[in-house]
């Protein structure tokens, strides 16, 4: 049996008569591995360390873990009426900008909205025109194709300056 499957192979004990070495010679998997790295060569092959509590100072002073009122110390002079006033203002301030901000958003999302309508509309109904109809409107925005058939092409810009010939009529 390999000696990575043994259970028991660890366990020392009188009764082993089989193993030809001695009992202090064996060596455990710890006592094989190398001692922990030193933290100046793992800096020195790159390595990076992140912020420690070992160099967190102590404590200077009585600390009071009681709730904090906000203020610095517990003589802090009361806010004036003029300061109260000011916070109040600036406070009013970042909040009407801040509605104003939402109602243009909310004003252009809806004008996407309406636009993106009428466009899905304006689909709709070229959708409900028959061929002619849509070739006769690209024709009047000028997004005829007028490379597929030349002769057709030429009698309709005649027939525009009022130019009929009876052969296609």
């Amino acid at each position: 049996m390999a000696r990575y499957m043994d259970t028991l192979g660890d366990l020392s004990s009188a009764s082993d008569s089989d193993s030809d070495e001695p009992a202090a010679k064996k060596t455990t998997r710890k006592q094989k591995s190398k001692s922990d790295p030193d933290p100046e060569a793992l800096e020195a092959a790159g390595f990076k360390s992140g912020p420690s509590v070992l160099h967190v100072p102590e404590p200077t002073g009585e600390s009071s873990w009681d709730w904090a009122k906000g203020q610095e110390g517990d003589a802090a002079e009361p806010e004036s009426i003029e300061e109260r006033e000011r916070t109040r203002q600036a406070a009013n301030a970042g909040v009407e900008e801040a509605t104003r901000k939402a109602a243009a958003a909310a004003e252009q999302a809806k004008r996407e909205k309406l636009e993106e309508k009428l466009e899905q509309q304006e689909l709709a109904r070229r959708r409900g025109l028959s061929f002619q109809q849509r070739e006769k409107r690209k024709r009047e925005l000028g997004q005829a194709k007028k490379d597929k058939n030349y002769v057709e092409e030429e009698k309709r810009l005649a027939r525009g300056f009022g130019i009929h010939s009876g052969f296609d009529q």
